[in-house]
């Protein structure tokens, strides 16, 4: 097919999205089987885990708008760059950043002209490479650390697809796309210090939120986000008169009412190693692969658990070393920088 064909192509395609079934959009290749994607140039297979591509770009059936972040895990890269894609409508209009080893790209084309901004690291891979919107700004995240900010009045109202692209060779771990929004309702799931621990730093965020210990079902009405920390402690459910079982099953009605109502629903590990046993990991192993987006505290995770868990589920997952740096993760991912 030649190249004018094919932009014909990728136009038609594009053109045919329609906004994102919720809040929430994830892809994970661990299945083995390719996902259903909206367009593709150059050269793609889902093999071993990851979308390996060469020379070329792939939109999801996703769209991008001015409130909303795209996410993708770059296993590993061997050419000129790897990037993310958003607000793709058309080969004149488009947002991408772009990872290379010595730094970060942010390239915007608008009416057919060129903006880019540029920032040094040193990039290692696998790296998490993360593009955000707030308006007409936006913002780039190298694992979970920002490393460029840029503003485009035209950003504001821009509406377009997202997905990957390379030059040269790059594998994929895994693709995001979400659109994390307040109010916010956190509840902790086994009664431990953890979900009081998620309130202060939601606070120091500047998030919009409620916190309400034992969360019910009902609690959920004009709510955008649940935040559920996990983390059981066995004297706080003896001072609140309940069993696992008990938490077990309030958990399963909230997520199936979040589901209900159409919520994002973000899971939080916060307390580290101390935190894990036999009650916990019964919270985690069963509300985890039903979260949109999943944080944990690294000592929380020495066993691998929650990466095994999100890898199987194609899930997100953002790893901090201190509890504090959660009310950065929300300030990131409810687009508070602005």
């Amino acid at each position: 097919m030649d190249r004018r064909v094919l932009t014909i192509v990728l136009l038609v395609f594009v053109a045919a999205l329609v906004g994102v079934a919720g809040p929430v959009f994830n892809v994970g290749f661990s299945s083995g089987t390719e996902p259903s994607w909206a367009a593709a140039t150059g050269t793609w297979q889902v093999a071993d885990g990851q979308l390996r591509g060469e020379n070329g770009r792939v939109l999801f059936p996703v769209q991008v708008g001015a409130g909303r972040r795209v996410e993708a895990t770059i296993a590993s890269l061997a050419g000129e760059w790897a990037a993310v894609v958003a607000k793709y409508q058309d080969e004149n209009n488009w947002v991408e950043v772009r990872i290379m080893n010595a730094g970060v790209l942010l390239v915007t084309r608008t009416g057919g002209l060129e903006r880019t901004w540029n920032q040094a690291i040193a990039s290692t891979f696998p790296a998490t490479l993360t593009l955000a919107f707030s308006g007409s700004k936006a913002r780039v995240l190298v694992n979970g650390n920002p490393v460029l900010e840029a503003a485009d009045p035209a950003w504001e109202t821009m509406l377009g697809a997202a997905g990957v692209a390379v030059r040269g060779q790059a594998a994929f771990s895994q693709f995001h796309a979400s659109s994390f929004a307040g109010p916010v309702l956190i509840t902790s799931l086994g009664r431990s210090p953890g979900g009081l621990m998620a309130k202060v730093l939601a606070e120091r965020a500047g998030l919009v939120h409620d916190y309400i210990e034992g969360a019910q079902p009902s609690d959920l009405r004009s709510v955008q986000t649940l935040i559920l920390v996990l983390g059981a402690s066995s004297k706080g459910l003896g001072a609140a008169g309940i069993s696992l079982d008990d938490e077990l099953a309030r958990g399963r009605a909230l997520i199936a009412e979040a589901r209900r109502q159409g919520l994002a629903v973000v899971v939080m590990h916060i307390e580290g190693e101390p935190r894990r046993g036999a009650l916990s990991d019964a919270l985690i192993t069963e509300f985890t692969p039903q979260a949109d987006y999943v944080v944990v505290k690294a000592d929380g995770n020495a066993d691998g658990l929650f990466t095994t868990l999100c890898q199987a589920h194609g899930l997100p997952l953002r790893t901090i070393t201190a509890t504090a740096e959660a009310a950065e993760v929300m300030v990131d991912l409810f687009s508070l920088w602005r």
